[in-house]
């Protein structure tokens, strides 16, 4: 049992570098190549591969050392490419996700009427409310009616320097425009 792991090992292990082999083969010459298959596959020694070779053994040391760095060297650029390339489809996804949102946020806003679009298009600045109050929805990027209106109650009210009288405030707003916190337009 435990030598078949090691030869399945061994196998997966061969198998991988000749594809190594085979995705870096234009950054190597052809005696290289070679010398890597030879030696990390084939399981030969120096002076077997010198004598097929037609190499002294301390050339080709030499050339299988360097061989070897520029594999591993480019083994890593790999890895990292294959990273980056996984860090750019969870973007990607994200990017979906959130054009899906936005996708939805704009087919639910087609369904109101211009009036109640004119309405979410007001400017707090514009709304009956206290200066706190607008201070506090300019401070969080809360530049229009739809905006606030996004928010939950509970929401508001943990917002810096927001309080019952704010939330309150906001309350009458609502109320006067048939509105109500946390509405999905």
């Amino acid at each position: 049992m435990k030598q078949e792991k090691i030869k399945d090992r061994s196998q997966y292990f061969d198998e991988l570098l000749q594809h190594a082999l085979l995705l870096v083969g234009k950054k190597f010459v052809l005696l290289e190549r070679q010398v890597l298959k030879d030696i990390l596959i084939d399981n030969k020694s120096y002076q077997e591969v010198a004598r097929l070779r037609g190499q002294n053994a301390q050339r080709l040391k030499f050339i299988f050392t360097q061989a070897f760095e520029k594999l591993i060297h480019t083994i890593d650029e790999t890895h990292s490419s294959i990273l980056a390339h996984r860090r750019m489809e969870q973007e990607i996804e994200d990017v979906k996700a959130e054009l899906g949102i936005l996708k939805e946020k704009i087919s639910r806003r087609k369904k109101l009427t211009p009036k109640q679009k004119k309405l979410l298009d007001t400017p707090v600045d514009e709304l009956n409310l206290s200066e706190r109050t607008k201070n506090i929805c300019s401070r969080n990027n809360i530049r229009i009616l739809y905006d606030l209106v996004q928010f939950t109650r509970r929401d508001f009210l943990f917002l810096r320097n927001c309080g019952e009288g704010r939330a309150k405030e906001v309350d009458e707003i609502f109320r006067k425009h048939g509105l109500s916190w946390g509405m999905k337009i």
